[in-house]
């Protein structure tokens, strides 16, 4: 199996009156294997790293900029706003993606997948989305009472975002979506498909997915629901429903959070080795999930195989 980039269309191809250059031309990069597993997981890495030392910049200039209103650095009221460090997700983004397009050697647009789909897949992918919340969820509490002394990390962090709904909504249903999809989805799964499998890609990208969560407890769910996604994204041939399913499934934990009045537990309460989920909320995502899986696997969620070339060619 062979990927390539895809054929420009023919002059009789194209619509009169349009114009067929693209804003920002394909680059030309060197004649080097794309994308292979090391490149896939050195991208990854450097996504951590980029936030890190993103993050550490943000900490020294609100450091300093406390010193200039005459606070201390453990008195410095910006270094409790976490928008500021999940920021540094933006940032750290960005420059992957330019390598991502460039190494291409395709548009934006193919190198990222922001191409067309069919919209009745955004509702179809509404129960899909919660159902997988609500069961990956039920997976961590698994996880964490069999192995009741991994760590969990970074949980004030998720504790003043779900405490916060407009803040929770903006960096865990929106930006986190955005930036996450374009470049595992985007650029290292579709990277992969053109030198790759769609078995390996798939496996590989997602658990590449789980991995930067950098929370144990997290790592086999990340990379579950990263296998979903790369499902949603073969399926359909764009990223924009991958963008859409992460969204849906990072807005049940929020939604629960600021909606419900009562702890849900194993949902809501802190986590805790030993604590399970309701059985009533474990079969409601049963059933969202299945309904969901059937009807998207039906024909018309698929991408037309002309739309395919480029990306994944028999």
């Amino acid at each position: 199996m062979e990927y390539d980039a895809p054929n420009p269309p023919s002059e009789h191809e194209r619509p009169e009156n349009t114009s067929f250059e693209p804003a920002i031309p394909p680059p030309n990069p060197p004649d080097l294997p794309y994308m292979t597993y090391v490149e896939a997981v050195v991208l990854s890495l450097m996504f951590i790293i980029f936030q890190v030392f993103i993050g550490v910049a943000i900490s020294i200039a609100a450091i300093v900029f406390g010193f200039a209103l005459g606070h201390s650095w453990h008195e410095n009221p910006m270094l409790e706003r976490p928008e500021l460090f999940l920021a540094a997700n933006v940032f750290a983004v960005f420059p992957l993606l330019v390598w991502g397009w460039w190494r291409s050697g395709q548009t934006v647009r193919d190198a990222l997948g922001l191409l067309p789909f069919g919209w009745a897949a955004l509702a179809v992918l509404v129960p899909l989305g919660i159902g997988t919340s609500v069961l990956l969820s039920e997976l961590d509490n698994l996880v964490r009472w069999l192995f009741p002394q991994m760590p969990t990390l970074f949980l004030d962090v998720f504790e003043t975002l779900f405490s916060a709904p407009l803040l929770g909504f903006l960096f865990v249903v929106v930006m986190a979506p955005f930036t996450e999809e374009f470049l595992f989805r985007g650029v290292v799964l579709r990277g992969l498909l053109r030198r790759h499998g769609p078995w390996g890609a798939c496996v590989v990208s997602a658990l590449l997915f789980g991995l930067i969560n950098l929370n144990p407890p997290q790592i086999i769910a990340g990379s579950l629901v990263g296998l979903v996604l790369a499902a949603v994204h073969l399926k359909t041939g764009s990223v924009w429903p991958c963008v859409w399913l992460h969204a849906v499934f990072n807005a049940v934990p929020v939604a629960a959070f600021s909606l419900f009045p009562h702890e849900i537990q194993g949902f809501t309460s802190a986590p805790e080795p030993g604590v399970f989920q309701p059985l009533w909320l474990n079969a409601l995502g049963v059933v969202l999930f299945a309904i969901g899986a059937m009807v998207f696997i039906l024909p018309e969620h698929t991408v037309k195989d002309a739309d395919r070339k480029g990306y994944l060619r028999d």
